[in-house]
């Protein structure tokens, strides 16, 4: 119950703009990426339009755990240093439906109600924006925006994904359920372009971009 106090005493979710005139590195560095993504000649025809930080302190406390738990856990390196074991990524998601990005909003991406994919029945998100534009995201009928979310991702100990899986594989497929986990999945390239996590708290969408 004290927990619960906790959480309560967090606030409730907000969107703050982003504006270049006040927070100009930030805007700057969240443009870059958005671009850049896009490659050079595609880039020169986008234009971002608005960007906005959402701010949910209950939904960020449940992501820095999930991240401190899977940098400390099982599948880390003790080698490797806290941000290599947590291998976060800032990556990019989206919705075709209104009603769904007002939902990721206040409550997050909900494993629930992930669809079926060649990697596995997940959350998807794309290394490039090119994966969102592509007709997964919100378009306005009213001017032709779009929208897409550039979100915080702990990937921790990646492996290639599979179809029909509903959670990552075993580290060791002959010790079974002995076994601790991967941690995500991506689509099997040395440079992934898409990446599947099958626990929603381990992604928060840190900003809303508004471009066409």
């Amino acid at each position: 119950w004290e927990q619960c106090k906790v959480f309560a005493g967090l606030g409730d979710h907000a969107e703050v703009p982003v504006d270049p005139n006040t927070h100009t590195d930030e805007y700057k560095k969240v443009v870059a990426m958005v671009l850049d993504s896009f490659g050079e000649g595609a880039a020169k025809k986008r234009t971002i339009h608005d960007i906005y930080r959402l701010e949910n302190p209950a939904m960020y406390t449940f992501y820095a755990m999930t991240r401190d738990t899977i940098a400390q856990g099982p599948t880390a390196n003790p080698s490797k240093t806290y941000g290599e074991n947590a291998n976060e990524k800032m990556l990019f998601a989206g919705e075709r439906v209104q009603l769904n990005m007002l939902s990721i909003k206040k409550f997050g991406f909900d494993t629930r109600t992930a669809a079926e994919g060649a990697y596995g029945k997940g959350l998807y998100f794309g290394s490039k924006a090119t994966f969102v534009d592509n007709g997964r995201c919100f378009q306005n009928p009213k001017n032709g925006t779009k929208e897409l979310f550039l979100c915080r991702v702990t990937l921790g100990l990646p492996t290639t994904g599979k179809q029909g899986i509903r959670r990552p594989p075993y580290l060791d497929e002959k010790k079974g359920a002995s076994s601790a986990l991967y941690d995500s999945c991506h689509d099997g390239l040395s440079s992934p372009d898409l990446y599947v996590i099958f626990n929603s708290k381990q992604v928060y969408p840190e900003y809303r971009v508004v471009y066409e």
